[in-house]
């Protein structure tokens, strides 16, 4: 179960009243029918893992594991078979005889969760545990949460601000706003019907507008006093496509594919799905081509998955060589005058090199280049479109303002151009 919202919503002190540190002013705590209200934190048999670790300097990995047990004056045999058994489990065997100071952060956070579990509570409790750990070390310690929580079958209660995090993590998700629980439903019903325009914001990527602008693009009016919601999803844009032409070439700028079918055991089809595109037969692989893709440095399989499904690709370091004429004669080339979905992604641009390189990992086009790209994409037969990536491309983490704006206009260029020549 996750608990998702702002800082502030009143998320981490809910979890404080659930372990008995905090005093609640009214209402009830019930577990298993029981009502545990009053009862000291020690006695309600409920585990917390905290954001900052809170393991103690002075003692070893095995110590730190072991201190509640010895402090419930559990047998020496017991506590060496649990603490072994708990560490196995978190993936720290051999650290035994280590001191916090000589771990990584990650491992840390595997002893506090270790420490947590070793007591068996019937719940535990996880307040923003990984968000002092970096990006890639985070995914691998979700896995380790989740295995962890499917193994021990336990009721786990996972507090996070990161939406990302709670859709891979939850069975269930409580999304908390100023103090009240604003929608409480599983990840997919979550993402895909949000019950106010709060929701709609603080899950995913959805364009808000208001009944006039509604109107003004549409024709058509409507009744919706908090706005309508608008996903910008590639998949129901080509699956449109396709059902009216057939299985269409994809052609994708972009710095890496979504060539997977799940994360962590869910449905993955964020961004632009190669993967479910291909499997749904609505592209025709043999014709479809993505440019740019990232490798080496981020340690992606991208590229081999894309082969698998029977894409073909160019990756940054390849591109880095061509001239834009080259590049565009190979997507003509491929597309063989199929058809074409184009998505555009302006942050694979924004050049990333493998260390101590000049060759790019990601990207690495110049704006100018970028332009003579879009350009050269005249003369093929678009049916549909799919702009991505332009929030990052203007908010300093991407490339600059100026640039930005500029492709955006030659690539809109390109789509009128389209709409009075062809069938966009």
């Amino acid at each position: 179960m996750i608990l998702l919202g702002p800082s502030g919503c009143g998320k981490s002190t809910l979890l404080r009243c659930l372990s008995g540190l905090e005093e609640i002013s009214s209402g009830q705590i019930l577990m298993d029918g029981k009502d545990i209200t009053n009862l000291e934190p020690k006695d309600r048999n409920i585990g917390m893992v905290f954001q900052h670790y809170s393991l103690f300097p002075n003692m070893t990995v095995e110590e730190n594991i072991a201190f509640g047990l010895k402090m419930k004056k559990k047998p020496e045999e017991e506590i060496k078979k649990k603490v072994k058994e708990a560490m196995e489990m978190v993936e720290l065997t051999g650290k035994e005889k280590e001191y916090p100071d000589n771990l990584s952060g990650g491992q840390q956070q595997r002893v506090a969760l270790a420490r947590s579990i070793v007591q068996q509570p019937k719940v535990l409790l996880l307040d923003e545990p990984l968000s002092a750990i970096d990006a890639k070390l985070r995914k691998s310690l979700q896995n380790s949460i989740r295995e962890v929580h499917k193994k021990l079958g336990l009721t786990s209660i996972f507090v996070t601000h990161d939406q990302d995090e709670a859709m891979i993590m939850s069975d269930t998700i409580h999304l908390f706003y100023e103090g009240k629980i604003e929608q409480s439903s599983n990840p997919i019903e979550m993402y895909t019907s949000p019950v106010s325009k709060f929701a709609a914001t603080f899950i995913g990527n959805y364009n808000i507008l208001s009944e006039k602008q509604f109107q003004t693009v549409t024709g058509h009016a409507i009744i919706a006093p908090e706005g309508i919601a608008i996903r910008p999803e590639t998949l129901p844009e080509l699956r449109a496509c396709s059902a009216v032409y057939g299985p269409i070439a994809l052609v994708h700028f972009d710095a890496h594919y979504d060539t997977i079918p799940e994360y962590f055991g869910k449905p993955y089809s964020h961004g632009t799905p190669f993967y479910h595109a291909a499997k749904e037969g609505l592209v025709d692989t043999s014709c479809s081509i993505q440019l740019g893709i990232r490798e080496g440095l981020y340690g992606s399989e991208d590229a081999q998955n894309s082969a698998n499904l029977g894409y073909e690709s160019l990756k940054a370091s390849e591109m880095h060589h061509m001239t834009s004429e080259e590049i565009i004669r190979k997507v003509y080339e491929r597309t063989k005058g199929t058809k074409v979905f184009l998505t555009f992604d302006i942050d694979f641009l924004d050049p990333a090199y493998a260390p101590g390189t000049g060759t790019p990992v990601q990207g690495g086009f110049s704006t100018w280049e970028a332009l003579e790209l879009i350009r050269g994409l005249k003369e093929l037969d678009i049916v549909g479109y799919d702009i991505v990536e332009v929030a990052p491309a203007f908010d300093g983490t991407g490339i600059t303002s100026i640039a930005a704006a500029g492709i955006i206009q030659e690539f809109m260029a390109l789509i009128a151009w389209r709409k009075k020549n062809g069938n966009l």
